[in-house]
C-alpha cells in the first residue's frame, strides 16, 4: 500500500511538472505581447495590476518605448493619453518576471511539498504541532521569496476576465488554474490549507496568539458559503456587465491581500483594513479564506473528489469528540456524523489527527 501510494504520489509530481514545463514552453514560442491584456478604456495602472505588475514598473519600462519628453499619467485612460498601445504592451513584457524557470520550479515545488505532508506529515502523531512551524515556511518560500504570482485569487481571477475580453494568454492563464486545480485535488483543500502564503500569514497570527482558545470563535459554515457565493454572484455581475465598483470592474481587487507581498501595490483601502484583518485572523481561522477567497470556494467544491481526506475508523473511535473540539472550523462535525450533503470546509491541518487518544482519526487516499 505505501509503495503504491509513493509511486502514485511521484506519478502526480511529475505530471505537475509536466504541465508547468508545457505552459511555459507554449508561452515562450508565442508572440508575448499579444498576450498582453489590454483596453483603451482602462487607464495604465489597472492595465498593469490587470497584467500582474506594478503600475511602477510600467511607467519605468515605457521610457524604453516611448520618445523623450512624453508624459505618462498612470491614472489616464490609454486611449485619452499619448500612450500608444504597441508601447504599453512592450512595455508590460519588458515588466513580466520573464523567467519561465520560476514558474516551473514554483510549481514543482508546491507539488513535491504537498507529496512530502500526505506521505509523511499527515502520518506523525504531532502532525499539527509541526504544522504551527512548517506554516512559516510556507509564507517565506512562496510568499516572501519565490513572489506571490501566480496565486490563487488572481489566477481565479483572470480566467473570468479572459472569458469578457478574451485577452492573455489563454493557455497560461487556463493552464495556471488547472494546476491549482489539480493541486487542490491531491488532498482536501491541501493546496488551501499547506501552500497558501496568504493563508499561512492568517494561521500564524491564529496560531502563535497570546491569549487562551476559549476567546476562539468557529465562523458558521452556511454563512461563509453564502458569503462567497454572493461575492462570486456580484463580480461575476460586474465584471460581464462592464460596471464598476470603487472604480474597479473586479470586486475582488479592492480586498486582494496577496498585495501584502508585492509592497508597492498596496491599495489605501488593504493598507487601512490590515488591521481588521489581523484582528479576526487571532479570533477566526483563515478569515479571508473562509469568507472572501474565491479559488476556496473551487477548492471546497473539489473536495468531494480529493484524492486525500480526513477518515474516521469507527471500530477504534470512543466518541471522545475531541476531534471535534479541536477542529478550528465546523468541518470535523459533519465529518465524524457523516453527514456529506454541503460539507464545511476542511484545511487537512491535521488538528483532528493529532487531538485523538484513541489514534482513530487518520489522512487516508479515498482510492485504495
Amino acid at each position: 500500500m505505501k509503495n503504491r501510494e509513493f509511486i502514485i504520489a511521484v506519478g502526480f509530481v511529475l505530471l505537475v511538472a509536466a504541465g508547468s514545463v508545457v505552459i511555459q514552453v507554449k508561452r515562450l514560442v508565442e508572440d508575448r505581447t499579444l498576450t498582453v491584456v489590454y483596453s483603451p478604456d482602462r487607464t495604465l495602472s489597472e492595465i498593469a495590476e490587470s497584467n500582474g505588475v506594478m503600475p511602477s514598473e510600467l511607467k519605468y519600462y515605457l521610457q524604453y518605448e516611448l520618445r523623450k519628453g512624453t508624459a505618462v499619467n498612470l491614472f489616464q485612460k490609454v486611449g485619452q493619453s499619448a500612450v500608444p498601445e504597441t508601447a504599453v504592451r512592450r512595455a508590460i513584457v519588458r515588466a513580466w518576471d520573464d523567467d519561465p524557470l520560476r514558474f516551473v520550479i514554483r510549481f514543482v515545488l508546491w507539488a513535491a511539498f504537498l507529496a512530502w505532508v500526505v506521505l509523511w506529515m499527515m502520518h506523525q502523531r504531532k502532525v499539527a504541532t509541526i504544522r504551527k512551524w512548517v506554516i512559516i515556511g510556507v509564507w517565506f518560500l512562496f510568499g516572501a521569496w519565490l513572489g506571490v504570482s501566480p496565486n490563487p485569487l488572481e489566477s481565479f481571477v483572470s480566467m473570468f476576465q479572459w472569458l469578457t475580453d478574451r485577452q492573455g494568454g489563454p493557455v497560461l492563464i487556463i493552464g495556471t488554474l488547472a494546476l491549482m486545480a489539480m493541486l487542490s485535488v491531491w488532498g482536501a483543500k491541501l493546496f488551501c490549507g499547506w501552500a497558501c502564503p496568504l493563508g499561512a500569514l492568517q494561521e500564524m497570527l491564529f496560531y502563535f496568539r497570546l491569549f487562551p482558545a476559549k476567546y476562539l470563535f468557529k465562523f458558521p459554515f452556511w454563512l461563509s458559503l453564502a458569503v462567497r457565493i454572493i461575492l462570486l454572484a456580484a463580480f461575476v455581475t460586474i465584471l460581464f456587465g462592464g460596471w464598476t465598483v470603487l472604480g474597479q470592474t473586479n470586486l475582488y481587487q479592492p480586498v486582494n491581500y496577496f498585495k501584502l507581498f508585492r509592497l508597492p501595490q498596496l491599495t489605501p483601502l488593504i493598507l487601512y483594513s490590515l488591521p481588521v484583518l489581523a484582528v479576526l485572523s487571532v479570533l477566526l481561522y483563515r478569515p479571508f479564506c473562509q469568507i472572501v477567497c474565491p479559488f476556496g470556494l473551487l477548492a471546497w467544491l473539489l473536495e468531494k473528489v480529493s484524492f486525500y481526506r480526513i477518515h474516521i475508523n469507527a471500530k477504534r473511535c470512543t466518541k471522545c469528540l475531541k476531534c471535534i473540539k479541536a477542529c478550528p472550523t465546523q468541518a470535523m462535525h459533519r465529518i465524524y456524523e457523516r453527514k456529506t450533503l454541503l460539507p464545511p470546509d476542511c484545511w487537512s491541518c491535521g488538528d483532528c489527527i493529532e487531538s485523538c487518544p484513541a489514534r482513530a482519526v487518520s489522512y487516508k487516499m479515498t482510492l485504495l
